[in-house]
């Protein structure tokens, strides 16, 4: 008795494991695109906690912006011995923002600002694979995630 497959029965088996293939894979990119958001929203959360308590602990204006459409950031203390990069970094993915020049401003208490100096709320939003992740700065200086 002889053992073995078929050239059929294996060609039926790679049609079926390529098919489940395709399905998955979409899905893992949207898995990875989520996982990717939610770090690169996580971050900035704490790179924004960490600019405001400089600000309101130093009472110098900290200043967190986004360059490279949204990739990368820098966070800028600029007090009586001038201007002096504190922080900067890079995300995973692009980040939108609806703060006027792609920056908010801390200052004394905390609060955040537009550069122009005006009290302001604001939203950064991640985006990748179809999968969305946000940082919400409410006005009186409170910084969720989600």
């Amino acid at each position: 008795m002889q053992r073995g497959h078929t050239i059929s029965e294996l060609l039926v088996a790679l049609a079926v494991a390529a098919t489940l293939g395709g399905v998955a894979v979409p899905g893992l990119a949207w898995v990875q695109g989520r996982a990717a958001v939610k770090t690169d929203a996580q971050r900035l959360a704490l790179v924004l906690r960490r600019a405001q308590a400089r600000a309101a602990a130093s009472g110098d204006t900290v200043c967190l912006r986004l360059n490279d459409q949204g990739r990368r950031y820098v966070c800028e203390q600029t007090g009586a011995g001038g201007t002096a990069t504190v922080e900067s970094g890079e995300f995973n993915g692009a980040c939108a923002t609806n703060y006027p020049g792609a920056a908010v401003e801390f200052r004394l208490w905390g609060w955040p600002c537009s550069l122009s100096g005006e009290p302001r709320a604001g939203s950064f939003v991640f985006t990748c694979h179809g999968a969305e992740s946000s940082v919400v700065l409410q006005m009186g200086g409170r910084i969720r995630w989600s």
